[in-house]
Parts: structure tokens; C-alpha cells; sequence
């Protein structure tokens, strides 16, 4: 991608809310992740590349820099902060593991203590010319214990 094509590109800012948190060393088989919900942060318009589908899929049409923010429980009472992320490509021809369709990624904090807010960008370099859907995790950990945990959605680059 050029320099000029990579001043063009969008941030999707995503809102990650944990609906029930399973620490990783405590699930068993059957529930090792921990289940959550993805939305678009106000404000975001589908013209940035970024819808989310009806399954909760994170739906790219562009190339685009995905912004992770994790939301506090509905009570907001429980903190989460996002720790990494992997992929693993289910659908399509690509690479893989996603080292080349998600390239570069960071981590950002903002505020203090309750206040305190991270995200994780990350760059999905959307490939026109291959219909590609990747299963990716993002691993969490809960403020108040200190427990790690795993949110697994899905993401769909599709040019239709």
C-alpha cells in the first residue's frame, strides 16, 4: 500500500462489551471462551468499510484500522483491558494466520484508574481480490482479579 492510500485509511472504532466472562484456567472443553458483543461506537458510519453483521461478525469492505475499546459490564462495575490478539483464516485463500491481512497492530491507554480506557488497533489490509473470513481472539484480562480470558468473533473481508 502506498504512503498516499495509507493516509486514506479509515479507524472503526468497535465497542467490545463482556456479556460472561470465563477465565481461561478455569473453562472447561466445551466453554473456554468468554462470551461478548461488538458494535460500531457511535458515531461510526459504514462508509469507513466497517459494518457488523447480523451473526455479530465484524464485516470489512475496505482496508481499514480496527480500534478495539473495551466496554465496562452493565452494571460498570467491571473493568476489561484487551492483551493481544491472534487469527486463524476459516474461509478463502489468504494467508493463513493473518500476518499479512492484519500487519501491524498497537495498544493505547487513556485516563486513570476507573477511568482507565485501552485499545488494540489493528490494521486489516483488505484484500479486493479474495473473499477471506478469519476467526481471531482477543485476549482479555479483568481488572478487578486480574483473570485472563479469551473473546473469540469472527471477521468477513468481503468486496459484496
Amino acid at each position: 500500500m502506498s504512503a498516499a492510500a495509507q493516509d486514506d485509511v479509515h479507524t472503526a472504532q468497535l465497542v467490545v462489551t463482556v456479556t460472561s466472562f470465563n477465565k481461561v484456567l478455569d473453562a472447561g472443553v466445551s466453554q473456554r471462551c468468554s462470551q461478548a458483543t461488538i458494535s460500531l461506537a457511535p458515531g461510526q458510519v459504514a462508509e469507513h468499510g466497517v459494518t457488523i453483521g447480523s451473526d455479530g461478525s465484524i464485516q470489512v469492505s475496505k482496508t481499514v484500522d480496527l480500534c478495539f475499546a473495551m466496554a465496562p459490564d452493565a452494571a460498570g462495575d467491571t473493568l476489561y483491558y484487551p492483551i493481544g490478539l491472534a487469527f486463524r483464516q476459516v474461509r478463502g485463500s489468504g494467508d493463513g494466520d493473518g500476518r499479512r491481512a492484519f500487519p501491524n497492530g498497537s495498544f493505547a491507554s487513556s485516563g486513570s484508574g476507573s477511568r482507565l480506557v485501552t485499545t488494540l488497533t489493528v490494521r486489516d489490509a483488505f484484500d479486493d481480490e479474495h473473499d477471506v473470513d478469519y476467526r481471531f481472539l482477543i485476549a482479555v484480562q479483568r481488572a478487578s482479579d486480574g483473570a485472563f480470558g479469551i473473546i473469540d468473533p469472527m471477521i468477513v473481508n468481503s468486496s459484496s
